[in-house]
């Protein structure tokens, strides 16, 4: 409520949104405490997890992380997906 009425409506929704995944959806991807995973698995659920917490913040990969550029093109396209699901949250 308060980034919402500093900031206005769009940054009060990303900021609630990145929130919540990296908070709890995130955590759960790249450490589930109910099975063992291997190396390369968690390694995949960790880039997994980056690219839904980039989704979240409505921004893209940048040079600290060149290898997942190739995903910004896809980014967009999954945008209205994410905010489905929030809404969806909300309500």
């Amino acid at each position: 409520k308060e980034v919402t009425q500093k900031w206005g409506n769009e940054c009060g929704k990303i900021s609630a949104n990145s929130f919540f995944f990296l908070r709890y959806i995130c955590p759960c991807l790249v450490a589930p405490s109910f099975i063992q995973i291997q190396p390369n698995q968690r390694r995949a659920l960790i880039l997994a997890s980056k690219f839904l917490q980039t989704l979240s913040n409505n921004t893209n990969f940048g040079d600290k992380e060149d290898y997942m550029k190739q995903l910004n093109e896809s980014l967009p396209e999954n945008i209205e997906r994410m905010e489905e699901i929030f809404d969806n949250l909300q309500n």
